[in-house]
């Protein structure tokens, strides 16, 4: 982080402000992610939620396309 607030502090180049706010979250968040114990059951969890989530929205979309539209006279 110190390297490319560095670089952007004498060259004044965007690039090197985000790189030195990205790398740090990036390495970091994969930090935590490995030393997680139970990093396997979250993931395991957020898919199943998300396979539920896409069959409701499924269904959704079904009943949507099947629906008949009431129009007043």
């Amino acid at each position: 982080m110190g390297f490319y607030f560095g670089m952007y502090s004498f060259t004044a180049n965007k690039k090197y402000l985000i790189l030195c706010l990205l790398i740090p979250y990036l390495i970091h968040g994969l930090y935590n992610f490995i030393s997680h114990p139970y990093h396997l059951t979250i993931v395991g969890m957020i898919t199943i939620y998300a396979v539920a989530l896409h069959s409701h929205f499924k269904k959704l979309q079904r009943e949507k396309l099947t629906e008949v539209e009431i129009k007043k006279i």
